[in-house]
């Protein structure tokens, strides 16, 4: 058997690799047509085929090493919200002043702005939640505000943590759900459940939910701030392509876990013994083994997101036909 070629590459380099997707912004916002492509094909295959020519870094990093052997992974985390803040921002401001975009390619650009907010920004906001900095969780927080889903925070720390696989967590599919049912229970139940999480940490501590303690008074804050400031920069128009960006991401990170929950799928029935009884039981269980159903997930993520593709295309003044395409495909 031939043996996989080792990756020449520092550890901490694929994760600097998201700065390529930078660029990639402001050529779509610039050549327009259909070069917005070129996002979600770079956040969803360029670090798979480099994998496939440079080789993987399959080296364990001792797990007693300080800090500062990370220096590199947690740097990539902390400057990346004023990046995307950019990215975004900077996004609305020029497709609504330079006017040689039509609605089909603003719509293009802030899906693949969307893209790179999920599968890099919620990402990285995940990581630097779990930091003990108040720089790092502030910067989690700001990236989460980006994409309004700032409520994950309490979800993923007080709730998920805690009740994974289980009814109690509303982000665990259930048995047999479907993407459209899975996405939407989240929606609706997600900030309930980490409003009732945080309620019940401060009832621990004698106080009251209106609290200035309660971090959905900084949830609250944050997204107003960053609604209004989409409003200031790109009037009606600059609001609603910041909430489709948004409303992309969430789905596109949702979507990101499924090839990573086959994959544990097999490295569970290979090494058994490293997987946790209850993470084993929820990688195991046949809803989520059979592929057909994983396909359904992304079929369905993707129909969802294409459908909404069509409403705000509507929304611009796109002509009937590249609306009814967006709806034929979705369908």
């Amino acid at each position: 058997m031939t043996p996989k070629p080792v990756s020449p590459l520092p550890a901490a380099a694929p994760f600097w690799m998201s700065l390529l997707m930078l660029p990639l912004v402001a050529l779509a916002a610039r050549m327009g047509g259909a070069w917005w492509l070129l996002l979600p094909l770079a956040a969803w295959f360029m670090t798979s085929v480099m994998d496939s020519v440079l080789g993987l870094n399959e080296g364990n990093p001792d797990p007693r090493a300080g800090a500062e052997r990370l220096f590199w992974h947690r740097a990539i985390t902390i400057i990346w919200f004023p990046l995307q803040f950019a990215a975004i921002f900077g996004a609305i401001w020029y497709v609504q002043n330079s006017g040689h975009l039509s609605g089909l390619e603003k719509l293009g650009l802030f899906f693949g702005i969307g893209v790179l907010s999920g599968t890099i920004g919620i990402v990285y906001a995940h990581e630097l939640l779990h930091q003990k900095t108040a720089l790092e969780r502030w910067m989690g927080d700001l990236l989460l505000a980006s994409v309004l889903y700032s409520h994950f925070r309490s979800e993923h720390l007080l709730v998920h943590h805690s009740w994974v696989a289980t009814p109690r967590d509303a982000v665990s599919a259930r048995y047999d759900e479907g993407f459209y049912g899975f996405f939407l229970r989240v929606l609706l139940e997600s900030p309930r459940s980490a409003w009732r999480a945080e309620a019940r940490l401060l009832a621990r501590a004698r106080r009251k939910t209106r609290d200035r303690r309660n971090p959905f008074w900084r949830y609250a804050a944050l997204q107003l701030g960053m609604v209004a400031l989409a409003l200031i920069l790109g009037g009606g128009v600059g609001l609603l392509l910041f909430v489709f960006q948004a409303f992309i991401a969430v789905p596109v990170f949702a979507i990101g876990f499924v090839d990573r929950d086959l994959k544990d799928v097999h490295a569970a029935l290979r090494f058994p013994r490293l997987y946790d009884v209850g993470r084993c039981n929820r990688l195991l269980h046949p809803a989520l083994v059979d592929a057909q159903m994983a396909r359904g997930l992304v079929h369905g993520g993707v129909a969802l997101v294409l459908g909404a593709a069509a409403a705000v295309l509507a929304y611009l003044g796109a002509t009937p036909t590249a609306a009814g395409l967006a709806v034929l495909v979705a369908a």
